[in-house]
């Protein structure tokens, strides 16, 4: 008995130590299984960090950006303004966060980097700092304006061009007072910077012009429940007047930068503000200063077309003022429209160099009438100094494009991010670009030179035969053929 008992005992205990070793084995599988699958993930997802960081070190290749501009005026086209253009970039790089951060995503180029993406690469370096580049300006439009008419105008029956310069000058600023004119530029607003330079401009023109400020968007915050007050934000701070230093300031301090952005409304406003100014008998010029698109639902390329087909008749200038790509296109379009010309100013300095222009030329009209041969020679100067500035402008704005894309591509070379004779090819490309455009823009100035020359020698030549000839006959000085701006007609219809 004591036997079997025994015999059953030592089953019982067999059993036991039998399912202890099978739930053993059972935890150490999945134990195992678990550490497998862990494993896994962990495999999968360091896989996909390198997989973002790899695509992130990708230019994206569904953008197709423009060829490097082979001539001058493809460089005028060239559809996109660099993010990191309009300043020279600092000898060491590293003081660029922004460039940093983007300079860490570029690709690594090497001997075994394929052609197209290399292309596609040395494309979008070029974009990120392409610099923009104008025509010749020499206000031709504004001497339109005034009543003196181009060559292609002049009366084949007799040969004379008639000029009548018109009485009255107007001058019409629209400036743009949302939200975004409070950001910085240095330690001021977009706005402080472009009152100031608005106030130095009108103080400069001659007593007799008459000027007057709108402002648009200066109402209500950029918040939606804000936006229906904002975009009806329009308003003539100083009326059409001749310039008042107390008033005009007064009228400055009027308003901030506020909301949103309701220029095709402002643009429509001034045309029925201005609807008895006759462009026949009125010398109107009207700029447009923005920073940005329309946020209003307006239309503003129609509004400035039809403020420029209208009886009016205005010279418009469009100012894009540290604006984007998407606003300088939006603006672009519109000039399109109205025949105006757009100035893409990146600083306050840029707003000072267009003004400038315009009061140069506001002077000519002031002066004209009081000594007819005097102002063809002060013209001829006029012109010679404007087309030298453009040329050294030009030049030294392809210069600091040229070096900036120079102080990246070596400082891609230095932390080996591009091999030396990719890197030679790439600049040798810049660099041809650059002295090519350089060249054709001193050949210009030299070709302009020489005809703006022999033009204007033979006008004040005819000026000073007939200045004799009416002298005896009436007493009087009648000229009527004044052709002052031959030459530079001549020579902008060769650039385009």
């Amino acid at each position: 008995m004591k036997k079997i008992s025994l015999f059953i005992l030592c089953l019982i205990l067999l059993m036991a130590c039998s399912e202890e070793s099978s739930e053993s084995e059972e935890t150490e599988i999945t134990r195992q299984k678990e550490t497998t699958e862990e494993s896994d993930i962990n495999e999968e997802e360091e896989n996909e960090e390198v997989n973002d960081v790899s695509a992130d070190n990708q230019i994206d290749d569904e953008n197709t950006y423009p060829p490097i501009p082979t001539t001058f005026m493809e460089s005028v086209e060239y559809p996109i303004i660099g993010e990191f253009s309009g300043t020279e970039l600092p000898e060491n790089l590293e003081e660029h966060d922004e460039l940093m951060n983007l300079m860490e995503q570029f690709p690594i180029i090497t001997e075994d980097t394929p052609e197209e993406e290399i292309n596609q690469f040395t494309l979008y370096l070029f974009s990120l700092f392409r610099e923009e580049l104008t025509a010749p300006d020499i206000a031709l439009d504004q001497w339109e304006a005034m009543g003196i008419t181009p060559p292609d105008e002049v009366d084949e029956g007799d040969g004379e061009a008639a000029v009548t310069v018109k009485q009255n000058y107007n001058m019409a600023i629209l400036l743009d007072a949302s939200g975004s004119m409070a950001n910085l530029e240095g330690d001021q607003t977009r706005m402080q910077l472009a009152k100031d330079a608005i106030e130095n401009f009108v103080q400069d023109l001659p007593e007799a012009a008459n000027v007057s400020l709108y402002v648009y968007g200066h109402k209500g915050s950029s918040s939606e429940s804000d936006r229906p007050a904002s975009c009806e934000g329009i308003e003539e701070v100083y009326p059409l007047g001749n310039f008042d230093r107390n008033n005009f300031n007064k009228a400055l301090d009027q308003f901030n930068p506020a909301g949103w952005t309701p220029m095709a409304s402002a643009i429509e406003y001034v045309e029925n503000d201005w609807k008895e100014l006759q462009g026949e008998e009125n010398i109107n010029t009207i700029y447009l200063v923005s920073d940005g698109i329309e946020t209003c639902d307006g239309d503003p390329v129609a509004a400035i077309q039809s403020l420029k087909e209208s009886n009016v008749a205005p010279l418009i200038n469009i100012i894009g003022y540290q604006v984007d790509n998407e606003g300088a296109e939006q603006l672009r379009e519109m000039a399109e429209a109205a025949e105006a010309k757009f100035i893409d100013a990146k600083s306050q300095e840029d707003l000072v160099a267009e003004f400038e222009l315009t009061i140069d030329n506001a002077k000519i009209w002031s002066e004209w009438a009081k000594d007819e041969r005097k102002n063809v020679g002060d013209l001829k100067i006029y012109v010679r100094e404007q087309i030298g500035q453009w040329s050294v402008e030009q030049k030294d704005i392809k210069s600091r494009e040229f070096h900036n894309l120079e102080k990246v591509l070596e400082y891609m070379q230095d932390k080996e991010k591009i091999e030396f004779l990719k890197f030679v090819d790439i600049k040798s490309e810049y660099q041809d670009n650059w002295i090519r455009i350089s060249s054709e823009v001193t050949n210009d100035a030299i070709d302009f030179f020489q005809k703006n020359r022999e033009s204007f020698g033979e006008k004040l030549n005819e000026i000073n035969e007939e200045y004799d000839q009416f002298k005896e006959e009436a007493g009087k000085i009648q000229v009527g053929k004044i052709l002052i701006y031959f030459s530079l007609w001549f020579f902008l219809n060769d650039v385009n």
